[in-house]
């Protein structure tokens, strides 16, 4: 199995950035408050980091979703994208990845349906069960999932380029610390 490509992990690397960007565009007096609990963590309650965490996540992933809309096709939708980004760690059923995505099977199954129209996914046996049919991407799907990545980190660099070193560190420290703590929690669950 591949690990998660580059785009989710930059994913949540690329979170906090909004989120700095939202901070400073904040009032004076409100960023200040923050800035305080962000640099009191350790005396901080698990609400409030569980609330920073709520505040962040949204924004991150609505530059995301804006990053994505600009590199990709025309054709793909976001949710399609989703399923080559899933499909791109690993080949699965439409109820693997409609529990992924949060999507019924029937709508799953349908946007995969699209995906083999356009020549971005096959469906084969799975060699271990033969009664579950496994989709995968196609040599078009991998390359289509690719440009689109790559476009999509390139946006992100060129908003990363206008942080200050100091920010960057930090953004590099907190997305790290970020990665491992939603990494412990999802093993939890």
């Amino acid at each position: 199995m591949k690990t998660a490509p580059t785009f989710i992990s930059s994913a949540l690397e690329n979170k906090i950035v909004q989120a700095q960007k939202l901070l400073l565009s904040l009032p004076k007096a409100k960023r200040a408050s923050k800035s305080k609990l962000v640099s009191a963590a350790a005396q901080t309650s698990d609400h409030d980091i569980a609330s920073l965490f709520l505040d962040a996540i949204p924004f991150a992933m609505q530059s995301i979703r804006n990053e994505m809309r600009k590199a990709r096709t025309n054709e793909l939708t976001i949710p399609q994208f989703r399923v080559l980004a899933n499909l791109w760690c690993e080949p699965a059923n439409n109820r693997m990845l409609a529990e992924t995505l949060g999507l019924s099977v029937a709508a799953t199954s349908r946007m995969v349906d699209w995906l083999i129209k356009r020549g971005l996914v096959e469906k084969t046996q799975d060699t271990t069960d033969r009664r579950q049919v496994i989709a995968q991407l196609t040599p078009l799907g991998k390359k289509t999932f690719e440009v689109v990545q790559k476009q999509t980190r390139l946006g992100f660099e060129k908003k990363i380029q206008t942080l200050s070193y100091q920010a960057k560190q930090n953004l590099a420290q907190g997305l790290i610390a970020l990665e491992n703590a939603v990494a412990l929690m999802a093993t939890d669950i």
